[in-house]
């Protein structure tokens, strides 16, 4: 199938809709996440599944989940929640952000 970034035909992988790090601050001391549901009839009489990774579809080559990775979802890590230069909580509608590349 043909990669929905760089549109070859080649072969998919399984790609991170979120990016990974980014489920950290929500996952338990077992590293599992909670999906909710809304769903009445769930099979486990719980609103709730434990899940241990986040959603994935077959997107992207692997050239192009590299270049993802490599260029952008390490800088906005290390920019977001390594240095801090980025507020945990956005206050208004509308931010100025500066020092960024």
């Amino acid at each position: 199938m043909a990669c929905k970034l760089c549109k070859l035909d080649r072969e998919l992988k399984e790609s991170h809709i979120i990016p990974k790090f980014m489920y950290k601050p929500i996952r338990d001391e077992k590293n599992r996440m909670r999906q909710l549901s809304l769903d009445k009839n769930q099979g486990n009489g719980k609103k709730y599944n434990l899940l241990q990774d986040g959603l994935k579809e077959y997107l992207l080559c692997l050239d192009c989940e590299k270049l993802l990775n490599s260029k952008y979802e390490q800088y906005f890590k290390k920019a977001w929640f390594d240095e801090k230069k980025l507020p945990d909580l956005l206050p208004n509608p509308e931010i100025k952000v500066t020092g960024l590349n």
